[in-house]
């Protein structure tokens, strides 16, 4: 997972999502929080990524630092958790 991007319309690194293998990944789930505990964003799909819009329409987040978490089971049925930051900057 990047540790930051930069939604400003440019074309590069604006949007935030993992990269890496999604074939047979079951149950994944991708939600964005602000410091204060409030979901801006989920989804489902592994291929959606977050624009750093709230619930990816209307306004910008201010530039700072975000919590995700992404969950999905492997092929195998082991349960994933990845914990990190998101840096937006504009």
């Amino acid at each position: 997972m990047p540790n930051a991007f930069t939604p400003n319309g440019d074309g590069k690194n604006d949007e935030f999502f993992g990269k890496g293998a999604i074939d047979y990944m079951k149950g994944f789930k991708l939600t964005i929080w602000d410091r204060w505990g409030g979901k801006l964003f989920s989804t489902n799909d592994p291929n959606q990524s977050w624009n750093g819009r709230f619930n990816n329409s209307g306004e910008l987040v201010p530039n700072g630092v975000y919590l995700y978490l992404v969950e999905y089971d492997t092929p195998r049925l082991q349960r994933v958790q990845l914990k990190g930051y998101a840096t937006v900057v504009k």
